[in-house]
C-alpha cells in the first residue's frame, strides 16, 4: 500500500466511480483511491500503474510485520496514523510504542517507506518520519479509554478475554509513562513532587538562566520541596545545603565528567556502559560520537567512522572501550592514513565505474548523490582491505606452522648433537686422566727401584 502525502490528506477523490463506492466507505479504501489518483496524475503515459492489482477493498500492508491483510481475516486490525495517513497493524504499533516508551523514547516517528516515481520514470525511496500524534498514542495504547479521562476513537471496543484485559492494563500503564515523560520533556521548569509524584511547574521565572524562587509546593498534597534538590534540605536554603555538601557535589561532578558526556543537542547526560561509540540520546533521539561528541547520522555505519574520514573518528566505531587510550586512537588514525594512501585511488575509480555500470543498484545505497558516493566508496575500500588482508593472513597461517616445525626440529637436533659432543669429550678427558696416572705410577716405581739399588 502506497501512502497518501500529507498535503493531500484532506483532498477528496473527484473521479470516483460507482464501482469504487464500496472501497471509499472505509478509511483504507479511501486512502488507496486518493493515492491512485495522485500517481495517475504524475506517473506519465508510458509508466505502469504501481497500484495495478493492489486496489482491493479493505486490504492493507503492514511494514512492521510485512503482512498483507484483508477484511474478514482474524488478524485484520488496521490503524491509520492521523498525521500522515499510513496504515499499520494496531498490535504492531502497540508493541512499537510500548518498547519505545519503556526505553524512555517518546519522539515517535512513522517509518513507512515509500517508492515514488518522477515523470521521467526515476524512483526514489523515502521514509515518512511524520511524528505520532498524542491522540494516536492514546488510542493505540488505551483503545477503550476507560481508566483515563479522555475520549477515544474506538468506543465500542470490549475485552472478551483475560489476555485483552491484561493488554488494556499494560497499555494504560505505558500511556501514563508516556504522559509523564512528555510532560517532563516539554516543561523544563517542572519538577515532580517527591511524595505523590505530581508534576508541578515553577512559575517564578528565570534570571540569568536560574530559577528565581526554587521553593515549590505541591498543589495536591501540599508537600514543600526544592526545585534543584527535591526534599533534601527542608528548612534551609540551597546555598547552605550546597555548602554542607560541596565535597559530595564535587565528587558527583567528577564522576559525571568522567563517565558521562552531554548530548550535543539537548545537553542531557549520556553514559556509556559498553558497546560501540555510536550513541543515541534517549531524551531527544539524536545520534552522536562518544569520542568527540559530534552529531552523526543515524545509519548503521555512519560516515563519521568510515576509513576515509580523517576529520571524524575513522575505524573507531566498534571500539568498546569506555575511554580509548591515545595509542588506540593514534593506531586507528594511522591505519586510516595508510588505507587512504593505498586504497583511496582504487576505491574512487571503482566507485565511478560501478556508478556508471550499476546505476540501477546504487539508489538503494542512499537518499542523495553524495550519500550514495560515500557509501559506495566505503564499500569498495572495505572490500579491497579484505582482499589485501586475506592473502597476508593466509601466508601468515602457512608460515607460522612451518616456522614452528623448523624451530622444533632445529632445537631437538641441536640438543642431540650437543649430547654426542659431550660424550666424546668425556672419553678423551678420561683417557687423558688415565695416561697421567700411568706416568705417575711408572715414575714412582722407577724411583723405588733406584732406592733398592742404592
Amino acid at each position: 500500500l502506497l501512502p497518501l502525502p500529507t498535503s493531500l490528506r484532506s483532498t477528496s477523490s473527484q473521479n470516483s466511480t460507482s464501482s469504487q463506492t464500496s472501497i471509499s466507505s472505509s478509511p483504507t479504501g479511501l486512502l488507496l483511491l486518493r493515492t491512485a489518483s495522485l500517481l495517475n496524475s504524475v506517473r506519465g503515459p508510458n509508466l505502469p500503474n504501481p497500484l495495478a492489482g493492489l486496489l482491493k477493498p479493505g486490504e492493507y500492508t503492514c511494514q512492521i510485520c510485512y503482512g498483507v491483510f484483508e477484511r474478514g481475516e482474524e488478524e485484520y486490525d488496521p490503524y491509520v496514523l492521523s498525521n500522515c495517513g499510513h496504515c499499520f497493524c494496531k498490535p504492531c504499533l502497540f508493541s512499537y510504542i510500548k518498547t519505545s516508551v519503556t526505553d524512555g523514547q517518546i519522539s515517535l516517528t512513522c517509518f513507512y517507506r515509500t517508492e515514488t516515481y518522477t515523470p521521467t520514470g526515476k524512483s526514489t525511496d523515502q521514509v515518512c518520519s511524520a511524528t505520532f500524534g498524542e491522540r494516536d498514542v492514546r488510542d493505540i495504547l488505551t483503545p477503550n479509554g476507560s481508566s483515563i479521562s479522555v475520549s477515544s476513537r474506538n468506543q465500542n471496543f470490549e475485552s472478551s478475554n483475560s489476555n485483552s484485559k491484561v493488554e488494556n492494563l499494560e497499555g494504560e500503564e505505558v500511556y501514563k509513562k508516556y504522559e509523564r515523560f512528555k510532560f517532563d520533556r516539554d516543561n523544563a521548569d517542572a519538577r515532580r513532587c517527591p511524595k505523590c509524584d505530581l508534576g508541578i511547574i515553577n512559575k517564578s521565572g528565570r534570571k540569568d538562566g536560574k530559577i528565581v524562587n526554587p521553593e515549590m509546593k505541591c498543589t495536591s498534597c501540599n508537600t514543600s520541596f526544592c526545585f534543584y534538590h527535591s526534599n533534601s534540605h527542608p528548612g534551609i536554603r540551597c546555598a547552605e545545603y550546597e555548602k554542607l555538601n560541596s565535597k559530595e557535589n564535587k565528587l558527583n561532578q567528577a564522576y559525571l565528567s568522567k563517565f558521562s558526556k552531554p548530548c550535543p543537542q539537548c545537553k542531557a547526560s549520556v553514559q556509556k556502559s559498553g558497546g560501540c561509540n555510536q550513541m543515541k540520546c534517549t531524551n531527544c533521539g539524536v545520534h552522536f560520537c562518544w569520542l568527540c561528541n559530534k552529531q552523526v547520522d543515524g545509519g548503521t555505519f555512519p560516515s563519521h567512522f568510515q576509513w576515509w574520514n580523517v576529520n571524524g573518528c575513522p575505524n573507531m566505531q566498534m571500539n568498546e572501550s569506555i575511554e580509548p587510550t591515545k595509542g588506540e586512537i593514534g593506531r586507528s588514525r594511522g591505519l586510516a592514513v595508510l588505507q587512504i594512501a593505498v586504497l583511496g585511488v582504487p576505491s574512487a575509480l571503482l566507485t565511478l565505474a560501478s556508478s556508471i555500470v550499476c546505476c540501477c543498484c546504487l539508489p538503494a545505497m542512499g537518499d542523495d548523490a553524495s550519500e550514495r558516493f560515500e557509501s559506495c566508496m566505503s564499500l569498495w575500500g572495505n572490500l579491497l582491505s579484505v582482499l589485501i588482508m586475506v592473502p597476508v593472513i593466509l601466508v601468515g597461517l602457512a608460515i607460522v606452522p612451518v616456522w614452528c616445525i623448523f624451530y622444533t626440529v632445529f632445537f631437538c637436533l641441536k640438543n642431540f648433537l650437543c649430547g654426542i659432543g659431550d660424550g666424546e669429550g668425556g672419553d678423551k678427558e678420561k683417557e687423558k686422566d688415565l695416561s697421567e696416572d700411568d706416568v705417575l705410577v711408572e715414575m714412582e716405581e722407577g724411583y723405588n727401584n733406584e732406592l733398592k739399588t742404592f
